[in-house]
């Protein structure tokens, strides 16, 4: 792939990263945020069990953090200037294996949070 063809196809993977995060933003960070208030308002749950929730939803939200700042270690390489292959790929296993550690503990919190309504 000549340099051109590179650039080309950075321009085209810019606009898609960005729909996809801009999709991403306009509801991870606060759809758990309204799950609290409606459970609170409405007293869904007990009220010592919304500061449990909540604390939940805080170590959601620093995972979230956590997620952003691993795909952004595959953004730097996919957008910015070309690098040593052999460098990517030893960063993408990582940001990769660092990425799935953070989506189990996702998981996990999740679960947790649906055991607090039963």
């Amino acid at each position: 792939m000549t340099d051109v063809e590179y650039r080309t196809e950075q321009k085209d993977l810019r606009k898609q990263i960005y729909s996809l995060y801009g999709d991403f933003d306009s509801y991870a960070w606060w759809v758990l945020n309204d799950i609290s208030c409606e459970a609170s308002v409405v007293g869904t749950i007990p009220k010592e069990k919304i500061a449990i929730l909540n604390g939940m939803i805080s170590d959601f939200n620093t995972n979230l953090v956590g997620a952003t700042r691993q795909i952004s270690v595959s953004w730097d390489d996919c957008l910015g200037p070309r690098h040593n292959s052999t460098d990517v790929v030893k960063r993408e296993k990582v940001a990769n294996e660092e990425l799935a550690k953070l989506q189990q503990s996702r998981a996990t919190l999740i679960e947790r949070m649906v055991h607090i309504f039963e």
